[in-house]
């Protein structure tokens, strides 16, 4: 059998921005692009064996700037004209223009074959493999002002060896290999596998880490060298990475409609592209201060070692639930470097230091999930889950360490609740109806997010009390939202259609999504922020009208209606 399939993607559109509340018509427009081609081939070899064999192509390409053309004249440049445009602070945009400038483009090539073979009433072996070949292309930066003879001001682009232009070309190359065996022996069943991971870069480290910057080179005997020269030496190839994981699983009857199961594996995380390769050359400038973060090629997949351990029971002919705990420990969390001293050639560190991106971090979460799934009878069907969680770890994101770097404050030693440690989880489904017509609800609820408490110098008694403050110590209001799905199907030979209705947060319940760190609510006053003393003399509008954040909110009440049709 073969199959292909193309599935393509065109969205234009202008997100919106606090900042440019007023003067929208000046902020980037964003265009995304995408789409997947993919072929197929299933061969069965005989009445236990087959295998599938895979080709795909995958393209993603993003793009933000206000003009299409970066010379576009209408890109207000002129220093004299930016300086009325430039706002206080809670104040929005009152003109002006964007001039940020962003592009990136992912191609992914991916050849996959997997096995499976019945080779017995005992064994049912799988094996397969899969490569992929990326090619990976970044544009980053925002225009400058270059004067004219005639005195003018013209939009230009950053010269290509400065800190202000950011732009590469990566092909990162990943594989991997997996087997596995089923068992099937008469009162349990055992799942025993491993995987084989294998992924290179391909990209850049620096030979000499105290020296980062080709472009400007602080060291007197790099100085004396050409740029060809220096880049013949300034960079080593980062080393391709590999790893054996094992996975191996059991579940056990101990009734005719209960089971016992349990699994143990270990799973490796690739680290994100935007961690082995922002800012890809070191252009760390001579200025003072802590600069960054710089991408590290040489980073190591994150290691996950899971547990799980569950009963799954049927309580009826419709009715069955599942409740299973979880552990889950993560080793080699990306986060950020210490500070790396820029230094010359007598050894003297500079006022310059940077840092790359590092792994050093620590994650665990563990927790329990019940699930209760009814089957549709007697015209309805039911599924809930819940789930209760701790989530723990030195840093929630990788540039955690970084700010505090820049807010000199000290680094992490200790375990905290992480930026997504939702302790309580639950989603309900209700279906009402039969195979041509139904009504679906869906309700999520959420307990509150974690978040850092800001205080406000105002507020602050003694020196270092903001530095007291411990990481996500507090908790967000809960989020809940119910959504409704409503269809009938219908048939005009020989094509089968599906009128709906789709309604989003029906309650138009407005959750908090983001909160001040002085208040903890996606409200607050000048007063909680230290702003009350701020004169509204030459002001465009008040503190208090910049703090009302329409994009701290969850999306309001939304429903879509439409038909499809098959044939």
């Amino acid at each position: 059998r073969l199959s292909f399939t193309a599935i393509g993607s065109k969205i234009d559109f202008h997100d919106y921005s606090h900042d440019w509340k007023l003067a929208p018509q000046g902020d980037v427009r964003k265009f995304d692009r995408g789409y997947n081609l993919s072929v197929v081939w299933t061969h069965t070899l005989s009445a236990n064996s087959f295998y599938n064999a895979d080709l795909s192509y995958f393209y993603k390409g993003f793009k933000e700037h206000l003009y299409e053309n970066p010379f576009d004249p209408n890109y207000i440049i002129d220093p004299s004209s930016v300086e009325q445009f430039q706002k206080g602070a809670y104040e929005f945009n009152h003109g002006g223009t964007n001039l940020h400038r962003f592009e990136r483009r992912t191609e992914t090539r991916v050849g996959k074959i997997d096995y499976t073979n019945q080779v017995s009433k005992l064994h049912e072996i799988k094996a397969g493999l899969e490569g992929k070949l990326h090619r990976l292309y970044l544009e980053d930066y925002s225009l400058i002002p270059l004067q004219t003879t005639g005195g003018s001001y013209v939009p230009a682009i950053p010269a290509d060896t400065t800190a202000e232009y950011e732009q590469y070309t990566e092909k990162p190359v990943e594989f991997s290999a997996y087997i596995q065996d089923k068992l099937e022996y008469e009162r349990m069943i055992v799942n025993i596998g491993f995987r084989y991971d294998y992924f290179n870069s391909k990209g850049n480290v620096l030979a000499d880490p105290y020296d980062p910057n080709v472009y400007n080179p602080q060291k007197e005997e790099n100085k004396a060298l050409t740029l060809d020269q220096r880049l013949q030496k300034w960079y080593k190839k980062a080393s391709a990475k590999s790893l054996f994981s094992p996975r191996f699983g059991i579940s056990y009857p101990i009734t005719d409609r209960g089971i016992l199961h349990f699994s143990y594996g270990h799973f490796l995380q690739i680290p994100s592209f935007i961690h082995l390769y922002q800012k890809p050359w070191y252009k760390v400038t001579t200025a003072s201060g802590t600069q960054g973060v710089y991408g590290n090629p040489d980073l190591n997949a994150q290691k996950t070692v899971m547990y799980e351990f569950g009963l799954q029971q049927q309580i009826s002919d419709h009715l069955s639930f599942d409740l299973t705990g979880f552990y889950r420990d993560t080793r080699d969390w990306v986060t950020t470097s210490p500070q790396i001293p820029v230094r010359d050639s007598t050894g003297q560190t500079s006022t310059s230091y940077y840092t790359i991106y590092k792994n050093q971090d620590y994650a665990n979460s563990r927790g329990l999930t019940l699930t209760i799934d009814k089957r549709t009878a007697n015209l309805w069907s039911l599924n809930l889950s819940y789930t209760i969680q701790i989530a723990e770890g030195v840093n929630s994101n990788p540039d955690d360490a970084y700010r505090g770097f820049l807010d000199n404050k000290e680094p992490a030693r200790s375990l905290t609740p992480l930026d997504w440690d939702q302790v309580h989880t639950a989603n309900l489904t209700l279906g009402i109806g039969e195979n041509d017509w139904g009504v679906f609800f869906l309700g999520r609820f959420g307990s509150g997010l974690p978040y850092t408490p800001v205080i406000n110098q105002a507020d602050q008694r003694g020196q270092d009390v903001a530095r007291g403050v411990q990481s996500n110590s507090r908790r967000r209001p809960e989020n809940y939202s119910v959504d409704v799905r409503l269809f009938k199907n219908f048939k005009l030979a020989p094509v089968s259609f599906s009128a709906f209705i789709k309604i989003f947060n029906l309650l138009d319940r407005r959750n908090e999504i983001t909160v001040y760190g002085e208040t903890g609510r996606a409200t607050a006053t000048p007063e909680n922020l230290g702003a009350g003393n701020i004169s509204p003399q030459g002001r465009i509008n008040s503190i208090a009208s910049y703090l009302n954040r329409p994009d701290f909110y969850s999306e309001p009440r939304e429903i879509q209606f439409g038909i499809e049709a098959e044939f």
